[in-house]
């Protein structure tokens, strides 16, 4: 993770002290990260394992003077403290996961469809669940969905984009037509689901098959 801050004005400034925790009511008690940086840095890095973390920041002159992030001091005539929320982040590493039935044909209305405007087997469902185990923080838990129809070649045909899509079980109808309004040619086709999750962790399934078959 990149921090980054702005320069103090202070021409007697000195040095930031930080400290990363993962107690947002005892930052320093619970810190990760404890460290000094010189009055011209105003950034740094940090690898740091999954989790919820809160940066707590003190800036000090040369004559030992400070203020934190809530403008608390060491001399309370020059307080302006006030409730200021720490800055938080989450690092997530694990992507999502996405499921079927146990019977992977289950997930299929239809394995085998006929979209020839007969009313019988004319389109499919796709039945799918996706979820992100690694949501820890307050935020609300969102995933980006891609849904595609790839032929044997592993051109996709047919494709649905779901943006902000609420963990769980979703169903997907399939008509037998690819993204032009056409009907896809008769085959044996893979349904690929990609997920996302706020930190761009990606998961792929390509193990359910659906069959198109229009000949009489």
């Amino acid at each position: 993770v990149r921090i980054a801050w702005n320069k103090s004005e202070d021409i007697n400034f000195d040095r930031y002290e930080m400290a990363i925790g993962t107690n947002e009511a005892d930052v320093r008690g619970s810190a990760v990260l404890n460290t000094n940086y010189k009055a011209d840095v105003t950034e740094t890095t940090a690898e740091l394992p999954g989790g919820v973390y809160y940066i707590d920041m003190v800036a000090y002159d040369k004559s030992s003077n400070w203020r934190d992030v809530t403008g608390q001091t060491n001399n309370p005539e020059f307080d302006n403290s006030e409730f200021v929320p720490l800055t938080s982040f989450e690092i997530d590493h694990i992507p999502p996961k996405i499921a079927f039935n146990d019977n992977a044909y289950l997930s299929l209305t239809n394995p085998a469809f006929s979209p020839n405007g007969n009313n019988l087997k004319d389109t499919t469902a796709i039945r799918f669940n996706v979820t992100d185990d690694a949501a820890i923080s307050h935020l609300p838990v969102t995933l980006e969905v891609r849904v595609e129809i790839v032929d044997d070649r592993g051109s996709s045909v047919k494709h649905w984009e779901i943006t902000n899509f609420a963990p769980g079980w979703a169903n997907i109808e399939w008509n037998g037509k690819n993204d032009f309004g056409q009907v896809a040619a008769d085959g044996l086709y893979t349904v690929r689901i990609t997920a996302a999750d706020r930190a761009q962790n990606r998961a792929v399934d390509e193990s359910l098959k659906v069959a198109l078959d229009t000949t009489a």
